[in-house]
């Protein structure tokens, strides 16, 4: 089944490269693909897009079901010869209920981002079922190619009912980025 859907994937895109070719009004084309829902996973939206070189773009973060989460943590890879991370949204992230805090930093190597995000405050309770975690908005830089944008060290911090916590890794579903 996986091969299938990735050979759909690759004739999307394809499909859409071609339509795309000549025309300069279209900045972005995105495949969506949902991630198994069995599984607590970590995944981008769209999975695969097509950007003009020099251009920007946002990638929304998601994630799957999960019940009673208090923070989730991330770390990123991209190339820095194709991409340029810019900026970072937490608006509609669906921990936002009774405020959050997050930090965003570029690390001290290039192509590699940290990201958390947390709730405030042990009374305001974890929160449960699939949604929005953030959006991370990159530039694509002079360079055409492919490239992926990859998760690396995702967890997700659980708050139990007596108030203590407990880390769980989870799955993840990265990016693949055309620059043309």
């Amino acid at each position: 089944m996986k091969k299938s859907v990735l050979a759909c994937l690759l004739l999307i895109i394809f499909s859409a490269w071609l339509t795309g070719c000549g025309s300069e009004t279209s900045e972005t084309i995105e495949v969506e693909i949902s991630p198994d829902s069995d599984s607590k996973t970590i995944f981008f939206s769209p999975q695969s897009l097509l950007v003009r070189t020099k251009s920007q773009f946002s990638l929304k973060v998601k994630i799957t079901q999960v019940n009673n989460v208090f923070g989730i943590g991330f770390d990123l890879r991209y190339n820095p010869v194709f991409f340029e991370w810019v900026r970072v949204s937490d608006e509609d992230s669906f921990l936002s209920d009774n405020g959050q805090v997050f930090l965003a930093t570029a690390s001290s190597s290039p192509g590699e981002l940290s990201f958390a995000i947390t709730r405030l405050g042990k009374n305001s309770g974890g929160v449960s079922g699939p949604g929005l975690v953030a959006i991370l908005g990159f530039k694509s830089l002079g360079r055409k190619g492919q490239s992926q944008i990859s998760f690396y060290k995702n967890y997700i911090c659980i708050l139990e009912k007596d108030g203590s916590h407990h880390f769980e890794n989870i799955d993840q579903q990265n990016a693949s980025i055309r620059v043309r």
